[in-house]
């Protein structure tokens, strides 16, 4: 969704009251932000590594 077509549907003054919402949330501590980076980089978690073939001989 765009910004116009967001703002076509909800309108600006619930736009403006979301904004004020947002000002008032605290900042965000740097546990939180290191935290959501992770999930943010890999949301599923680690990738797995590949094993190594078994010998066929």
């Amino acid at each position: 969704m765009t910004r116009d077509e967001r703002r076509a549907l909800l309108g600006d003054d619930v736009l403006a009251r979301l904004r004020e919402r947002v000002a008032l949330a605290p900042e965000p501590t740097d546990d939180l932000v290191a935290d959501l980076r992770l999930i943010m980089t890999r949301p599923g978690g680690r990738i797995p590594q590949a094993r190594p073939a078994a010998d066929a001989a």
